[in-house]
């Protein structure tokens, strides 16, 4: 079963998905990092306000939100948005 469809079948808040991470990978130090990564797929322009946590070279997305805009920067209300979901 792929990765996507178990997560599809369940409901999870953000919370809970960044304590599976901690506890799955014994993270004792680690940075919590926010980004906003913006691409185009399939015509349509993606943009996401991301909380991860970086770790060993590594950042893992822990919390996200979609952006109704086609480029620019986050405001403030974005990012406490999104820095509340976890």
């Amino acid at each position: 079963m792929g990765i996507k469809r178990f997560f599809a079948d369940y409901d999870y808040s953000f919370e809970q998905l960044g304590e599976l991470i901690l506890s799955c990978l014994d993270m004792d130090l680690f940075t919590l990092c926010i980004d906003r990564p913006n691409w185009e797929y399939d015509s349509k322009n993606v943009n996401c306000l991301m909380v991860l946590i970086a770790w060993q070279g590594i950042s893992i997305p822990i919390a996200w939100v979609c952006l109704d805009k086609k480029g620019g920067n986050s405001n403030t209300d974005e990012r406490m948005a999104v820095m509340s979901a976890y």
